[in-house]
């Protein structure tokens, strides 16, 4: 469900007290059926990979289809660290996304009250998603790369229970409440928890942040939505072809302002949240802002890329081979 972040931090600041390892702050709720799942507070925000803690909420300005744009941006993974399919490349592989999101269709729950940011802990007018696992930290030897990727399936033939009884993939799993969850596949999706003390702007022309509520084994979690994310016909995740444009005198980062083009928004075809970035360095000459599209020539090689039309602010992205990363992004509404 997307909703607004307000009232979080006012609730936040109502904490009585935090512990270690995944548990972070405790605020007790009574529960709205006798069988609910107990609330144990929301995850300490610290557990999570790397790549997610260093988030504080920067938004990062960008381009594509010729206009500036704004996303948040969660980093960059190296394609050399990504499993290797049968054939020795690189890939992003169904092994990456061993977490599962329960998700709960509208009117599978009887809401409960109106929901108040400073006495209430959660919001009780839908069942939020549950989560079997979170993007945490693993610096084990040979553990594969964390994403914030999540496996998408359905929850049916729930009775009886008030929004948010269920606040683990456990009660799912037992059939609580006659919690059903469906055999079938429904999407990739990228979901990213974040720690909402991090004082989040808005995104221009945006004045209120939406965020997501989840549980996990009756831990409250914040996340973004980022998006579904495609498969290719191999059912491999499928990342967008974007450009990272480096000026001729000093070379960019993921994180350099005007420096990355994305071929697609959310909702539009091709999109996808991960970005493989091709790079580019612009001739003598041109500034970070004067390269605002990215196209292809190959509509064989790139398919989901727009068609080149000799536009002077156009990439030609099969003309640019070097990728090195890939960029995960939540992208504002277009």
């Amino acid at each position: 469900m997307r909703r607004i972040l307000n009232g979080l931090l006012a609730v936040a600041a109502l904490c009585a007290a935090a512990c270690g390892g995944i548990y972070g702050n405790y605020y007790f709720q009574e529960a709205g059926s006798k069988d609910a799942d107990p609330y144990l507070g929301s995850i300490d925000p610290s557990v999570l990979d790397a790549r997610l803690t260093a988030f504080r909420g920067a938004v990062q300005s960008g381009y594509g289809h010729g206009r500036a744009y704004s996303f948040y941006n969660f980093g960059t993974l190296a394609v050399s660290a990504l499993p290797k399919d049968a054939a020795g490349k690189n890939q992003l592989l169904p092994t990456l996304v061993p977490n599962t999101s329960y998700d709960f269709a509208e009117g599978s729950c009887t809401p409960a009250g109106t929901y108040d940011p400073v006495q209430d802990a959660y919001w009780r007018e839908t069942q939020f998603p549950v989560l079997s696992g979170l993007p945490l930290a693993n610096t084990a030897t040979g553990a594969l790369p964390v994403i914030p990727v999540f496996k998408v399936f359905g929850v049916s033939g729930t009775s009886g229970m008030t929004c948010n009884d269920l606040k683990s993939a456990d009660s799912i799993t037992a059939n609580k409440f006659g919690a059903t969850a469906s055999d079938t596949l429904a999407r990739y999706d990228m979901r990213v928890p974040f720690d909402p003390s991090t004082g989040l702007p808005s995104f221009p022309n945006q004045p209120l942040q939406p965020a997501d509520s989840a549980w996990y084994r009756g831990l409250l979690v914040e996340y973004f939505e980022a998006g579904p994310v495609p498969t290719d016909a191999s059912g491999n995740l499928a990342a967008m072809e974007g450009v990272l444009v480096s000026t001729s005198t000093t070379a960019s980062t993921a994180t350099t302002a005007k420096a990355v083009l994305l071929p697609a928004f959310p909702g539009e075809a091709g999109y996808s949240p991960i970005v493989r970035l091709h790079e580019f360095t612009a001739p003598a000459g041109k500034a970070l802002g004067d390269y605002t599209a990215v196209c292809s020539s190959s509509a064989t090689a790139f398919p989901a890329v727009p068609a080149c039309t000799g536009n002077p602010v156009e990439i030609d992205v099969s003309k640019v081979t070097k990728v090195t990363n890939l960029l995960f992004i939540v992208g504002s509404n277009p």
